[in-house]
């Protein structure tokens, strides 16, 4: 797969993920929405650093940074889901995002 078609197919599931969560974010009570955009804005922006880092060891750092944010974003995701507040639909789209990440980023 090269890498025009990756970067595609990866901002397409970024936003999809975040097409269906914008109804579920406004519902979210403020302290919660406050948390999860600003989860998913750290792994969106350390994923777009990674694609975009000349040096490699540059790449790796962000890289890990990313999986690190999105790990965190999963926990945070996890809770709102015990609470009621993430629909399961919602975890499987963001498994669907890990997946993809992890694919871009080896």
């Amino acid at each position: 797969m090269s890498t025009a078609t990756q970067t595609s197919d990866i901002q397409t599931i970024f936003n999809q993920w975040w097409h269906h969560s914008g109804s579920l974010v406004l519902k979210l009570a403020p302290e919660c929405r406050q948390i999860w955009l600003e989860s998913i804005s750290e792994v969106i922006r350390y994923y777009r650093l990674a694609q975009h880092s000349a040096e490699t060891d540059d790449k790796k750092l962000y890289a890990s940074l990313c999986r690190v944010s999105l790990a965190k974003t999963r926990a945070e995701m996890m809770n709102f889901l015990v609470s009621g507040y993430v629909p399961l639909a919602q975890m499987q789209q963001l498994h669907r995002l890990e997946a993809a990440l992890e694919e871009i980023l080896e």
